[in-house]
C-alpha cells in the first residue's frame, strides 16, 4: 500500500489500540440491549417483534449515517469521526434512561444509531490505510474482535447489573462509559500520525471527481450478500438470550452467559480467520468468506433440529461455533471491501457497504421475531440456516459470471 511505511510498527500498535478500543465500546454500547431483552419485555410488556425494534431501530439509524460518515472519515480523518459517533451513542443511551415510553426510546434507539453508523466505516479505513495486505485481515479481525468483545462483556455483566439495579440503570452505566472514552480517544491519538495523515488526505476536490466505490460490481454484489449474513449474525445474537430462557429454561443470568460465549466465540473467529486470510488466502478471501457463511447455516439448522433436553455442553458447543462463523466472517468481509476500492475510497465503499449489509441487521430481528411467535424456535432456526445456504448458492453463481464478463 502506498505511503503506509512512514509510520514504525510501534506506531501501528499504538493505533490498532485505538481503533479496537473505539470498536469495543461501540460494541458494548450498540447490543447492550440484547442480553437485556428478557428484563425490558417484563418491564415494558412488549411482543417478540417490538423486541426486535430495539436492534433494528439502533441499525436503521446506522444505515442513515453510513454513507455520509464513510465520506467523512474520508475528509475530515479518523480520530474527530470516530469521537463524534461515540459521543453521540453515548449521549442517546443516557437520555434513554430516563425515558418511560417505549416509542420514545425507539426513537433515541435510532439517534444512537446514527452514532454507531460512524464507528465502523471510520476505524475500517484507519486500517485499510495504515496496514499492509501481509496483516491486513489480521489487523481487521483484531479491531473487529473489540467490537465482538465489547458485546461479550455486556452479556455477561448487564444481565447481573439489571438483577441488582434494573435495566435502565445498566445502559446508563454504559453510557458514561463511552462518553469517556469519545473524549479520551481523540486526547490519546498519536500526533505524529496525525500529521502524516494530513499528508496522506485527498484534497477535497479529487474526492468529488473520483468514480463512486459504489458502482463496483463485486461491492455491490458482496454488499448485498452481506446482508443474509447480518440477518443471520444478529437474529442470532438478539434472540440467543431469550432463546435459552424459552426453549431450555435456562436462568436469565445463565441465558446471559450462553450469549457471552456466542460473543466470545465470534471474538476469537475474528482473529483466528483474519490471520488464516493473510497467511493463506489474502489473493482469494472471498473463498473463505463463502466458506465461513455454509458452517454457520448449518449451526443454524442444528440450532433448529436440538431438542429442549439437550445437555448444555452441547448447546454452548453449537452456540460457540456459530459465534466463530456467523459473528467471525465479519472482519473479512470489511477487509475485502477496503482492499476493492483501495485506500483513498476506502471510508465511503465501506460506508456504502455497511449500509446495505445492515439492512439485514433491520429486517432480521423482528422478522426472526415475527417467525418464532407463529412458528416457534425450530422452524426459524431451520429457515434462517436455509436462507443463507441459497443466498450462498446464488451469489457464487452471479461472483462466476461477473468474473466471466470482466
Amino acid at each position: 500500500m502506498q505511503d503506509n511505511d512512514v509510520i514504525t510498527n510501534k506506531e501501528r500498535i499504538k493505533i490498532l489500540a485505538i481503533l479496537t478500543g473505539a470498536y469495543f465500546f461501540s460494541g458494548f454500547a450498540a447490543l447492550c440491549f440484547a442480553p437485556l431483552l428478557p428484563f425490558i419485555q417484563d418491564d415494558l410488556s412488549l411482543n417478540k417483534a417490538g423486541l426486535g425494534l430495539f436492534i433494528s431501530s439502533l441499525y436503521i439509524g446506522s444505515i442513515a449515517a453510513g454513507i455520509p460518515t464513510g465520506r467523512l472519515a474520508d475528509r475530515w480523518g479518523v480520530p474527530k469521526t470516530i469521537s463524534l459517533g461515540l459521543l453521540v451513542l453515548g449521549l442517546s443511551l443516557g437520555i434513554i434512561c430516563f425515558i418511560p415510553f417505549f416509542s420514545l426510546i425507539i426513537l433515541f434507539v435510532f439517534i444512537a444509531g446514527l452514532g454507531f453508523g460512524a464507528i465502523n466505516p471510520a476505524t475500517s479505513k484507519g486500517v485499510i490505510v495504515w496496514f499492509t495486505a501481509q496483516w491486513r485481515a489480521t489487523a481487521m479481525a483484531i479491531k473487529q474482535m473489540g467490537f465482538t468483545a465489547g458485546t461479550m462483556v455486556t452479556a455477561i455483566i448487564l444481565p447481573v447489573v439489571a438483577e441488582a439495579l434494573g435495566w435502565r440503570w445498566s445502559i446508563f452505566i454504559v453510557s458514561i462509559l463511552v462518553i469517556l472514552y469519545a473524549a479520551i480517544s481523540i486526547c490519546i491519538y498519536p500526533a505524529s500520525i496525525q500529521k502524516v495523515v494530513k499528508k496522506l488526505k485527498v484534497s477535497q476536490a479529487r474526492i468529488r471527481e473520483e468514480k463512486p466505490a459504489w458502482k463496483n460490481k463485486q461491492i455491490i454484489l458482496w454488499s448485498i450478500l452481506c446482508i443474509f449474513y447480518a440477518i443471520v449474525q444478529f437474529s442470532g445474537t438478539a434472540y440467543m438470550a431469550i432463546y435459552m430462557v424459552d426453549y431450555f429454561s435456562f436462568t436469565k443470568v445463565m441465558a446471559g452467559i450462553f450469549l457471552g460465549i456466542t460473543q466470545g466465540g465470534g471474538a476469537l473467529g475474528r482473529v483466528l480467520w483474519g490471520r488464516i486470510s493473510d497467511l493463506f488466502f489474502s489473493e482469494q478471501r472471498d473463498k473463505e468468506i463463502i466458506a465461513i457463511g455454509f458452517i454457520a447455516a448449518l449451526m443454524c439448522i442444528l440450532l433448529g433440529v436440538i431438542s429442549p433436553e439437550t445437555h448444555y455442553i452441547i448447546v454452548g458447543i453449537i452456540a460457540a461455533i456459530f459465534g466463530f462463523t456467523a459473528i467471525g466472517y465479519n472482519a473479512l468481509f470489511m477487509t475485502l471491501i477496503g482492499e476493492i476500492a483501495g485506500p483513498e475510497k476506502a471510508g465511503q465503499a465501506s460506508g456504502f457497504a455497511v449500509t446495505i449489509a445492515y439492512c439485514g441487521v433491520v429486517i432480521g430481528p423482528p422478522l426472526f421475531g415475527l417467525a418464532v411467535d407463529h412458528f416457534g424456535y425450530n422452524i426459524s432456526w431451520t429457515g434462517l440456516g436455509g436462507m443463507l445456504i441459497m443466498a450462498l448458492i446464488i451469489a457464487m453463481i452471479l461472483m462466476k459470471k461477473i468474473n466471466l464478463r470482466d
